[in-house]
């Protein structure tokens, strides 16, 4: 069945950011710094604002990667000709904006590093020197590193998220529209290139060394879903938000229920690597992949997130989003918009605010015990293939039998305060909690997200008019 072509005066397409909407942003940020002021003085003296640090880091690390998506969103539909998108285009564009904020925050961050004003990093700026696998890793893992790779990637982030917006405000006056979207193929694959190495590159910098220990060779897919459908649930509100004040006309059903479809079908694959890097880790049973389970379910709040995350995001949006008029009602794909922004927020709590919040009378104690415990799973694990045991192996073992003969050799009283203790090794005590400081400071960045956006969007027209892809888009039906 056909479709009638609809006709827009896109010349009227602007946007006033103005009233209750830009005083809900206002109102958003101040409690934000109310949050992040109660965090900096609620640190109960120890180990230097943690609370404040761990939710600045948090949330700088998830709105950024939000912006950073919606790049590569516009890139990989320009390389696989996308048309529909044309329509909500300027609204991708316009998330380009907060990367220049994201880049701020992480200056802080950086600053922070090498002024010792935060112990984010502990682990591998202050490693003890037999800590052997923070220091196989020292290349990598140094205050040097760190600062060049954020500089390197920002840098490029901002130079391709700014051409993109650039060019496609220009291209209201080319002549050769064709031409230019010519141009942008290159342009959108050199992106994608540059995001998927940078974006895998910097989560393990600046969330997967909180525990140098550990590793997953799936972290930077893992993180990249839920950039992906935190960026998806912030365009459905920023859409939802336009389209109140009266504008966004030409954005139908169509165009919406493939932006649902996007967010169920990266929910889903959410999961698979949800499940993905939890199974092989556990049918793997290598002890530094496995400490980082163990500790957090040892703490009884982070192994409800754990599974709560899993509802929220996987069994709410397969059974919610499910359906084809779910993807079409606006209050329907609203909420879930909400709730999964929420999810996914909390699985970053999971990943971010265990480290950094652990009670530092323990934490050294958690550490070495999970060190010690993962060198003598490794012995065990290859003892019994003598022909193909490795230094490592060997290393282990050697420190394990040490460590045991210094153990008989103890006066038997000894053992009696390490049972006592056992418990304190394997129960880390924690100041991590989620309440009303981390609602504040995770509400002021969504006010400053939506603050930096909508200003971007109010500054020019809310489509293009020259692209080969408006009519298609503006006539689109599915």
């Amino acid at each position: 069945m056909g479709h009638e072509k609809v006709h827009f005066d896109l010349n009227k397409e602007h946007y006033r950011f103005e009233g209750s909407i830009k005083t809900m942003t206002i109102v958003f940020m101040a409690l934000g710094v109310i949050g992040a002021i109660w965090a900096f003085f609620d640190n109960g003296g120890w180990n230097h604002h943690a609370r404040f640090w761990s939710n600045f880091l948090l949330n700088s690390y998830y709105f950024n990667a939000m912006a950073l998506t919606a790049v590569f969103f516009i890139a990989a539909h320009t390389i696989g000709y996308g048309g529909w998108i044309t329509s909500v285009k300027r609204i991708f564009e316009s998330f380009s904006s907060f990367i220049i904020v994201g880049f701020i925050c992480f200056i802080i961050i950086i600053a922070g590093l090498w002024m010792d004003w935060h112990s984010l990093y502990h682990h591998w700026t202050h490693a003890p020197a037999d800590d052997m696998i923070v220091g196989d890793k020292k290349a990598f893992l140094n205050k040097e590193m760190f600062t060049f790779l954020s500089l390197l990637f920002f840098g490029g982030w901002i130079v391709f998220s700014q051409w993109f917006k650039k060019h496609s405000l220009a291209s209201d006056h080319y002549t050769d529209e064709i031409a230019y979207h010519q141009k942008s193929k290159y342009i959108a694959a050199g992106y994608i290139v540059f995001f998927g190495v940078g974006t895998s590159v910097f989560s393990w910098l600046a969330v997967m060394s909180l525990d140098p220990h550990w590793y997953s060779t799936l972290f930077g897919w893992y993180n990249f879903a839920s950039y992906m459908c935190g960026f998806l649930c912030m365009t459905i509100l920023i859409i939802l938000i336009l389209k109140a004040k009266g504008n966004l006309a030409f954005v139908n059903d169509s165009h919406m229920h493939n932006i649902v479809l996007f967010l169920f079908g990266f929910s889903v694959f959410w999961t698979y690597l949800w499940f993905s890097q939890f199974m092989l880790i556990w049918y793997g049973n290598v002890p530094e992949d496995t400490m980082w389970f163990f500790k957090r379910f040892e703490v009884p709040m982070f192994k409800a997130f754990f599974w709560i995350a899993f509802v929220i995001n996987f069994i709410f949006p397969f059974l919610f989003l499910m359906k084809r008029r779910a993807k079409r009602n606006p209050w329907i794909y609203g909420i879930a918009a909400v709730i999964l922004l929420f999810g996914h927020y909390l699985d970053f709590y999971s990943m971010v605010m265990f480290e950094p919040n652990a009670e530092p009378q323990h934490h050294e104690e958690v550490k070495h015990a999970s060190s010690n415990a993962s060198l003598k799973l490794y012995a065990e694990n290859h003892s019994s293939d003598t022909s193909h045991s490795t230094p490592l192996a060997a290393q282990a073992a050697k420190q394990t039998h040490a460590e045991s003969a210094h153990t008989d050799a103890a006066p038997t009283h000894a053992h009696s305060d390490v049972a006592a203790s056992h418990d304190t090794h394997h129960k880390p005590s924690h100041h991590a909690t989620l309440g009303l400081i981390e609602v504040l400071m995770f509400i002021g960045f969504i006010g400053l997200f939506l603050f930096v956006i909508l200003s971007t969007l109010s500054k020019n027209r809310l489509v293009p008019l020259k692209t080969p892809y408006l009519e298609e888009s503006l006539n689109y039906h599915t």
